[in-house]
């Protein structure tokens, strides 16, 4: 997988590069509710036309997961390049088999492990296609597969459910979207033709929102934030630019937090020849 020779480079800029204000995941007023159906229509939207049929072999992407901790700076911890290797095509569902490398950073930011496997993968051409009885991935692993994929990723979180049974609720809050346009990370620059991204500019649609779970007594369970950015101007399988998840975790006894995010950014891709 020649497009890792130049990795280390993009990731240390990743590593480095600025991130965006932070939010208490845990404020002493959350606001209003927020429906969900609300944050699913903007995460859906911007990229609603895009089919994954349009999936080509070799396509690639690289992402770099960071974390942070207390006030401290982006630590990398882990890089991830998939190649989409196989293909299957249907009138209901696509199933890819991804090639995925990946390496694992220590507390230094330098490089200890890596490994590669083969990955089964299934994106719906409508909806529950992943799920008929033709497509060859089990129920279980389609269910994995919705956890990941865009369309899915705030129902899975609850379920789609706002009361459980054992009366527990969740709750969305604190919801925001905006949108930018970027150069084309610095990976995809190097491409001829910019990796086939007209003006080397991307757009991406940004989301931001709060999710709350409480316990039967109204007592607050437990709290989350989650920051997204999506972009129809990328390859199919990278259309999830970044995906932040921030909490406050508890370290002592006596009830003391530090904030806590960990977050996945992708800094190259590819459409496949």
């Amino acid at each position: 997988m020649n497009r890792f020779a130049r990795i280390f480079v993009s990731l240390i800029i990743l590593a480095l590069s600025g991130c965006l204000a932070r939010e208490n995941p845990e404020p002493v007023d959350y606001g209003p509710e927020v429906d969900v159906t609300e944050i699913l229509e903007a995460l859906n939207g911007p990229t609603a036309d895009m089919s994954p049929t349009t999936i080509k072999l070799d396509e690639f992407r690289a992402y770099g997961v960071t974390r942070s901790v207390g006030m401290g700076s982006k630590t990398l911890i882990q890089a991830v390049g998939e190649t989409v290797g196989t293909m299957n095509v249907t009138a209901n569902y696509v199933e890819v088999g991804l090639l995925v490398q990946t390496f694992d950073y220590d507390e230094l930011g330098k490089p200890h492990e890596s490994r590669q496997e083969g990955v089964p993968y299934c994106y719906d051409v409508v909806p529950g296609g992943c799920r008929m009885p033709a497509s060859s991935m089990t129920l279980a692993h389609a269910r994995i597969q919705e956890l990941e994929n865009a369309k899915d990723q705030v129902a899975a979180l609850s379920g789609h459910l706002t009361t459980s049974a054992s009366g527990e609720k969740v709750t969305y809050h604190r919801f925001k979207k905006w949108t930018e346009t970027v150069d084309a990370p610095k990976a995809v620059q190097e491409q001829p033709n910019c990796g086939g991204i007209p003006d080397c500019k991307i757009k991406k649609y940004w989301l931001r929102f709060d999710e709350v779970r409480w316990k039967a007594n109204g007592e607050k369970k437990s709290a989350m934030s989650f920051r997204v950015a999506t972009s129809p101007d990328v390859p199919f399988t990278s259309k999830m630019l970044t995906k932040c998840i921030a909490l406050m975790v508890k370290v002592s006894d006596a009830g003391q937090s530090v904030f806590y995010e960990e977050c996945s950014d992708t800094f190259n891709f590819s459409k496949g020849p």
